[in-house]
């Protein structure tokens, strides 16, 4: 086959073929053949239809491939690092994914590429998801996942193609890169990388000399000043300097661009240093048609503001910044008197509790959740300070027997719909033991991943005005002298600004509103299978599998038999 033949040129009984030619017989330019290639071989989500279809390019994403993409006489493409940033829900996972299939099919095979993301997780969940997707839409790929594995499951990490050429998902600690012969490898959302394992990852990494093209390819958003020190480095080096100022001699397409022999007046953000071999596609504009005012209206009212102008704004940020101001909180404060609370009366009643024994204040607040209006009402708190104590030498202590416990005991019996407690089970472990053995329904909360999610729905209940509190000093300070530590796409965690700062109030109803939530959505689910598991008795066999299907579904749901005392 000619070196410039075209891929339209192509018929469909040689599809997979198409796909398995080689760099060494094709020789890709700036005549548009990798554009053409990955528009009739490459498959995305199509919102439309539900299903996928073929990708179409817009006019600055076909400048960006194909300078990227454009070889030497030699066979040799023009940069070895790659980074494309731009605003959330502009497609760069998905065009990440693309360049590297375009590469697996088309550069010398047999080939090594890994795509690299905070954990393993995310590694399959977000490139090499949209590769598998991919190739499984198309059907002259599809073989190569499996026409029955449409996504790829937690322990597929890998897809093999028929020309040899590997492609491999793998965390930012993974100790085994060393000694690779990689010819790219795929690195999602690079502002996390923050460890030291992440940096020796990095450098392990580094593109391969003995292969002609060894490229390193970087899709994420803006990190945090300070503390994003990989991607960093690489924007002070490539777009701005410490104070501010644009490298502007590394700036291309001031002006505007042109691709496919049309001219766009609209200047386009890249910046290239061709002596390190670097291309940086650094945006923070919106481009893509579906990024409306709408959208992003909505998207304002639900991020925090440091958020949104990370994700939405591709700009950096500092990691830690104010929870909820203060006007937030007084727009959910409610005086007592106010008839609004007559709707909280019957409602049931989750506990959340966050203890310290030293440094810090033990808090135990109650939180009920109206379904049908959404709201979550705030309906009575306990705060415990250290007080000095003769058994310990009259060191100032909190003691959680005589306080917190003695408090959810009492709240047990005398709270008619009384839940369940979650709980951080650091100090409150034996605690809690022995309250389950009062039947007293304890949920150890997970201080980590989950965390970080109910802290990040607070934030969401509180800007959408879903709180209903009453006015109180300690509730207020507690909750609005928090800080947000941010993590990816816009989660954040409640932590202390200063250490003498106290936010054990808010973390407790985190878990409480969390908890209410749960519950409430938990019930409806018990509900639900119990009434299935009623109506499957029956003598026909496969009913029978049915009912014991459903009845393992209710013991799984709960521990105990009957939570919430259905009949």
């Amino acid at each position: 086959m000619s070196k410039n033949k075209r891929l339209t040129d192509i018929t469909a009984g040689s599809l997979l073929d198409s796909l398995l030619l080689s760099a060494s017989s094709v020789g890709f330019n700036k005549t548009g053949n990798i554009v053409e290639w990955c528009e009739n071989f490459y498959y995305v989500d199509d919102e439309e239809s539900g299903g996928l279809r073929p990708i179409k390019m817009a006019p600055h994403q076909r400048r960006i491939f194909y300078d990227i993409t454009e070889y030497d006489e030699d066979g040799r493409l023009p940069y070895t690092t790659i980074v494309y940033s731009c605003p959330k829900k502009s497609g760069k996972t998905a065009l990440a994914g693309m360049f590297g299939l375009w590469y697996a099919f088309n550069e010398y095979a047999p080939n090594e590429i890994y795509v690299m993301a905070n954990d393993l997780e995310q590694s399959q969940g977000r490139i090499f998801r949209a590769m598998w997707k991919s190739l499984h839409a198309n059907p002259a790929t599809q073989h190569i996942v499996g026409a029955d594995h449409p996504l790829p499951s937690r322990n597929q990490d890998m897809i093999i193609l028929p020309n040899g050429t590997f492609i491999q998902a793998l965390s930012n600690d993974y100790a085994g890169a060393a000694g690779s012969n990689h010819g790219l490898t795929l690195w999602s959302e690079l502002w996390g990388f923050f460890s030291e394992n992440s940096r020796r990852l990095w450098d392990e990494l580094t593109p391969v000399p003995t292969r002609k093209n060894s490229i390193r390819y970087v899709e994420t958003y803006a990190g945090f000043l300070g503390e994003s020190e990989l991607l960093e480095e690489i924007y002070r080096r490539m777009v701005e300097d410490e104070k501010g100022n644009e490298r502007e001699d590394k700036r291309i397409y001031k002006d505007g661009f042109e691709v496919d022999g049309v001219w766009y007046d609209t200047p386009l953000p890249v910046y290239v240093d061709k002596e390190s071999k670097t291309y940086v596609y650094w945006d923070t504009e919106p481009r893509m048609p579906w990024q409306t005012k709408e959208y992003y209206a909505a998207e304002a009212k639900t991020l925090r503001p440091s958020a949104f102008i990370r994700l939405h704004r591709n700009s950096w940020v500092a990691s830690t910044n104010q929870f909820i101001s203060s006007e937030m909180w007084r727009e959910c404060e409610y005086d007592p008197t106010h008839e609004i609370w007559g709707r909280a009366i019957e409602l049931p009643q989750v506990l959340g509790a966050d203890a310290s024994t030293k440094k810090d204040k033990t808090g135990l607040i109650s939180v009920s959740y109206d379904p049908e209006l959404k709201l979550f009402f705030v309906r009575w708190h306990k705060l415990w300070e250290a007080e000095e104590n003769e058994l310990f030498d009259g060191e100032k202590i909190i003691d959680l027997e005589e306080t917190i416990k003695k408090e959810i005991i009492r709240a047990s019996e005398n709270i008619k719909q009384l839940q369940a407690v979650y709980y951080d089970p650091y100090q409150l472990h034996a605690i809690a033991t022995d309250l389950k053995k009062r039947k007293i329904e304890m949920v150890e909360f997970p201080q980590h991943s989950l965390r970080m999610k109910a802290d990040s729905n607070l934030y969401t209940v509180i800007s959408q005005k879903r709180l209903v509190v009453y006015p109180d000093d300690d509730l207020r300070n507690h909750v609005t002298k928090a800080k947000a530590k941010e993590y990816e796409e816009g989660k954040v965690r409640i932590t202390k600004g200063k250490s003498m700062d106290k936010v054990d109030l808010a973390v407790a109803l985190s878990m409480a509103v969390w908890g209410a939530e749960e519950q409430y959505n938990a019930k409806k689910q018990w509900k639900k299978l119990k009434f299935a598991s009623i109506n499957t008795r029956s003598d026909d066999e496969k009913s029978k599998q049915n009912a014991t299907s459903t009845r393992n579904q209710i013991n799984r749901l709960f521990r105990r038999r009957n939570p919430f005392g259905i009949r």
